[in-house]
């Protein structure tokens, strides 16, 4: 085993996916090698100082605060928040009337504008009852979690 394959071995001996005959491989190497024996060492060390670092916690009303300096901000800025979701959601709609269009006018030679027209109908009627749904997003809180290291 090269130094760079126990450099990789020692993430997965760190979270524990490593198995035993890989962990053993893993010790013989660090056993004649300095320099991968001080990098675990390191790495150990660091998880362990990482593990014993207080979680830091947002202060309680940070939510509110938020929340009220969204609501401080003008009429025109929500005005065009609300105009980009309805584009956003009329948007998949419209590119469905397109592949919609494209695949009826271009299979049938007999279709009719009549046909296309009601196709562009049915497409409109469905983007208005989407726009009638504005994008939410869940509370702070959800985003919470807690903080992890993958590895070093």
């Amino acid at each position: 085993m090269n130094c760079r394959d126990a450099l990789r071995l020692m993430d997965s001996v760190m979270d524990g996916t490593a198995g035993p005959e890989q962990e053993q491989v893993l010790h013989f190497h660090l056993a004649g090698c300095q320099a991968c024996k001080r990098a675990m060492q390191m790495n150990r060390d660091i998880s362990r100082l990482c593990r014993e670092m207080p979680r830091p916690e947002p202060p309680s009303d940070l939510e509110s605060r938020i929340r009220a300096r969204l609501a401080a901000l003008p009429a025109e800025v929500h005005a065009e928040h609300r105009r980009r979701n309805r584009v956003a959601i009329a948007l998949p709609f419209v590119a469905a009337l397109l592949i919609v269009l494209g695949l009826t006018l271009g299979s049938r030679p007999g279709t009719t504008a009549v046909d296309a027209a009601e196709a562009v109908r049915k497409v409109a009627v469905a983007a208005q009852g989407a726009a009638k749904y504005t994008v939410t997003t869940p509370p702070l809180a959800a985003y919470a979690r807690p903080a992890s290291l993958i590895s070093f």
